[in-house]
């Protein structure tokens, strides 16, 4: 059966990220009959013989994942959670960051390190991976033509990670946009005190909160997905998966119109 046409768009960085910030909202518009599509960007799969960076390993070993077949696992997950939401799914192949060549990464994170001595560590890693943002942007264009007049959400890039920082960038890119286009607190990131703040104040430029008031029945699938990503629950946040409830709960769902 073919799916319907989207009427809202999600970009997610990683598998986990669209039902992190905007589970709620995604599960209530999709039970109000409006489909929503959730895009996440960095879903590709390491290629056979792939070498794992050492901080790749680590992740692995708390996940409790095999490396070989980590990211599979993550994309099994994914697709119970999207179940859950109600929400079709498209996986583009960009690698994770921590999947992508350790040479480049390394190179990536010295200038880093001479940027932040510099600008300060809130201001230093919008310069990261401009090479992926781009390649997002054009991924998203296509994207774009194909579902017009569609509403999209993206991820703020609170907390600096690079490929949400790229995905934030390569929205920004689409053009004639306008209201079309909404910003999400990235969770669990935005938890940290002051994090989101300094990340708008970073961004600058006209802001204007955008509201949604979400259904305790919405709420509720979001937990249901959250917890469908096994692998990731119990290092999400402080205090594991016992603690995830109240967290997401505290936190809720913001998004933000910029112009």
């Amino acid at each position: 059966m073919r799916a319907e046409k989207p009427a809202h768009v999600f970009l997610s960085p990683h598998l986990d990220d669209a039902a992190l910030s905007c589970g709620a909202l995604i599960a209530q518009l999709s039970a109000a009959g409006q489909a929503c599509l959730v895009v996440t960007v960095c879903a590709g799969v390491p290629p056979a013989g792939f070498v794992f960076s050492k901080a790749a390993l680590r992740l692995h070993r708390s996940w409790g994942l095999r490396d070989e077949t980590a990211v599979q696992t993550r994309l099994a997950e994914d697709s119970a959670a999207m179940a859950l939401l109600g929400a079709q799914r498209r996986l583009l192949d960009f690698l994770d960051d921590m999947y992508r060549p350790p040479v480049l990464v390394e190179r990536a994170r010295r200038k880093l390190a001479r940027l932040g001595a510099e600008l300060g560590a809130w201001t230093r890693a919008t310069t990261v991976d401009a090479r992926l943002a781009a390649d997002v942007a054009a991924a998203l264009r296509d994207i774009r033509i194909l579902y017009p007049g569609t509403a999209w959400y993206a991820p703020l890039g609170v907390g600096l990670h690079p490929d949400h920082l790229a995905v934030y960038e390569a929205a920004r890119r689409l053009p004639d946009m306008g209201d079309a286009m909404l910003f999400y607190e990235d969770f669990p990131y935005g938890v940290v005190p002051g994090a989101s703040a300094r990340r708008l104040a970073e961004i600058g430029g006209q802001q204007t909160r955008r509201p949604f008031r979400i259904e305790e029945k919405a709420l509720a699938s979001k937990l249901s997905a959250i917890s469908a990503y096994g692998s990731q629950v119990s290092t999400l946040i402080d205090g594991g998966a016992a603690a995830m409830p109240q967290a997401v709960s505290e936190f809720g769902e913001r998004f933000w119109r910029l112009g």
